[in-house]
């Protein structure tokens, strides 16, 4: 029954990608990320499915290191857990200490903090700054144009 249910919202996650806009300035960011010498993966508790019809449908995939999504129908494995930003962390080879998760829910922010990563908390809806800023997220932003940003700023490695 489990792996019915979880075929089945995989199903309908798919279904829902074309309806999905991206993020605005989100291939800014990713692309501020790359040519600073950073590396992006995607951490969701969506199916991996989805996502990567999601980051194919808007032209995102190319940016994008590694993907770390719901493999598994234990609900106690999503976020708020770290467990799927662990699997980033090893996937990518990171230092958590040097890895940021940039996220627009409350259990992102929870997540990060769990697993040991700074959080970025992406308040892109009333009401979001405040509670992001009570959960102790490193910084929360109102626009990707602004982390983009504050990436080329700060590049790591410039002109990689």
């Amino acid at each position: 029954m489990a792996a019915r249910v979880e075929a089945e919202m995989a199903d309908i996650e798919v279904s829902a990608v074309p309806t999905a806009e991206p993020t605005p300035y989100v291939h800014e960011v990713i692309a501020s990320a790359r040519e600073s010498g950073r590396i992006v993966g995607v951490v969701s508790n969506n199916s991996p499915r989805a996502v990567n019809a999601y980051l194919d449908r808007h032209d995102l995939s190319d940016g994008i290191r590694l993907v770390v999504a719901r493999t598994s129908r234990d609900p106690g494995l999503l976020k708020p857990s770290p467990h799927l930003i662990g699997e980033a962390i090893h996937g990518l080879d990171a230092d958590s200490a040097a890895s940021a998760l940039v996220g627009d829910s409350f259990t992102d922010i929870e997540a990060a903090h769990r697993a040991g990563v700074a959080s970025i908390g992406y308040a892109n809806k009333p009401g979001k700054r405040e509670r992001m800023t009570e959960l102790q997220a490193a910084s929360v932003i109102g626009s990707m144009a602004n982390l983009a940003l504050s990436i080329r700023a700060h590049a790591i490695h410039p002109g990689v």
